[in-house]
């Protein structure tokens, strides 16, 4: 769930075009009935106190299936803790623990479904300088943070760009405590683009999210959305990811957004690490317990 979740989403769009297995991602408590033992389940949990993965954990241990988990600690660690598990550098934010998790996840599943594996040194230089880029290559993150002020972005992506959007959609809501959606092509198209008004009065401000890596289809859905999102006023915004692999443009562009989220925090004033309001739900539903 959470931050830890979205560990899985990049790892099947990575794997997605290489795996000849299936790759399900749970956001639940309940795992889906046709996961037996047969299956190789990997439970993240950055606090390993997650609640709905606890719960899928004991039906996964139920049914049987191999079962490795990926935490910091928590009760995941000491309840689990006689099935192969991988312990991971505590004292961070969920959210931001993305790489820790990445680095373990992604090559055990590459392991698994018999995919070529990422050189992941490789792709860490890679991130380590990709700010230099940002303001030639990509804007810098302090101008769109200066076109999404006082406005609702929806991030759409496509392909491996998806959950790159869907990510940005939660960095947005939970460091800089403001509303934010994502969406995909090409299946945005086939229904969202309906709903905006013909004038400039929507409080939305699209954000298409770009790759080299397009699918020719994809680029021509995207660029009449845009053009036709542009002349309804809505002042759409291109951001292009930068990478020689997908994995590297994914990860960039995450970088990039998450910092995005951290400025337009700062603009507002907030603090971005404190989450008053999970914190308060979690308080709230532990009283009825």
């Amino acid at each position: 769930m959470g931050g830890s979740s979205i560990v899985g989403s990049y790892t099947r769009e990575i794997l997605s075009q290489h795996s000849p297995i299936p790759i399900s991602i749970v956001r639940n408590y309940f795992l889906p009935k046709w996961i037996s033992k047969d299956w190789f389940v990997i439970a993240v949990s950055y606090s390993g106190n997650t609640e709905e993965t606890l719960a899928s954990l004991a039906q996964a241990e139920e049914r049987g299936s191999k079962i490795l988990t990926v935490t910091s600690g928590g009760q995941i660690a000491n309840e689990f803790g006689h099935f192969p598990q991988i312990l991971i550098q505590e004292g961070v934010q969920p959210r931001a623990a993305l790489p820790l998790l990445l680095s373990e996840v992604l090559p055990i599943s590459e392991t698994l479904v018999g995919a070529p594996m990422t050189d992941l040194i490789d792709i860490s230089e890679s991130l380590a300088s990709a700010s230099k880029k940002w303001g030639k290559a990509i804007p810098t993150p302090s101008v769109i943070v200066e076109k999404i002020h006082n406005r609702i972005p929806l991030f759409i992506g496509a392909q491996h760009l998806g959950p790159v959007a869907y990510r940005a959609k939660c960095q947005i809501n939970e460091n800089s405590k403001a509303e934010a959606f994502n969406s995909e092509i090409p299946e945005a198209t086939h229904n969202e683009i309906e709903g905006f008004p013909e004038s400039k009065a929507s409080a939305i401000i699209p954000v298409f999210l770009r790759s080299s890596d397009e699918d020719t289809r994809i680029s021509q859905k995207m660029e009449v959305a845009f053009d036709l999102y542009n002349e309804i006023g809505l002042n759409p915004i291109n951001l292009h990811s930068f990478g020689n692999s997908k994995i590297e443009s994914m990860l960039t562009l995450t970088h990039y957004l998450d910092m995005v989220s951290v400025e337009l925090a700062e603009k507002k004033g907030i603090d971005a690490v404190n989450v008053t309001r999970i914190k308060e739900l979690k308080t709230r539903l532990a009283s009825k317990d």
